[in-house]
């Protein structure tokens, strides 16, 4: 028999406590990725209808003004002389 203490009969405390510190360091990033990738979704199916009826607005108004300005009559550009069409003459 061998005076030698196999790998298993001597005290495992601080190898146990290693292998948890190391188990537990490694899921905390895996943990916060699934957490924020669950909160980035929740996020964005809030979002996502909420930008589709902005940018609508946004295209509207813009399609608005965009017919205003070109329905409105030319303005007379002023001659060098400082007489501005028919209005002050």
């Amino acid at each position: 028999m061998s005076t030698r203490a196999s790998f298993w009969s001597r005290p495992r405390g601080p190898l146990l406590l290693g292998a948890t510190a190391c188990a537990a360091c490694c899921a905390a990033p895996l943990t916060a990725i699934v957490i924020g990738a669950g909160a980035a979704s929740t996020l964005a199916a809030i979002a996502e209808p909420i930008a589709g009826i902005l940018l609508a607005g946004a295209t509207v108004l813009g399609i608005t003004i965009y017919a205003r300005r070109r329905s409105r009559a030319p303005v007379a550009a002023c001659a060098t002389d400082g007489g501005c069409g028919d209005a002050t003459r």
